[in-house]
């Protein structure tokens, strides 16, 4: 079976949260960089790692989605 870097930094990353909950953010920041479960922190897997704890901490920000009308039309309204 075929893991990506996300799988595999999910359930880690949910049982420390689990285990410490998100109160004290320091301190679970401090767990969750003991637990990293690649080699070194750089480049995509230590990318995909901090992403995914944005996610399950709530703390991810996410663009605006666009809106579902076609441009054309919102051009065309304001004239």
């Amino acid at each position: 079976m075929n893991s990506t870097w996300r799988d595999i930094a999910k359930p880690i990353i949910a049982e420390t949260i689990a285990k410490y909950g998100c109160s004290n953010m320091h301190r679970l920041r401090k767990e969750l960089n003991a637990v990293y479960p690649f080699h070194e922190k750089a480049m995509w897997p230590y990318k995909v790692w901090l992403d995914e704890i944005k996610v399950q901490t709530g703390t991810k920000k996410t663009k605006p989605k666009p809106p579902d009308e076609p441009l054309f039309a919102l051009l065309q309204e304001q004239e």
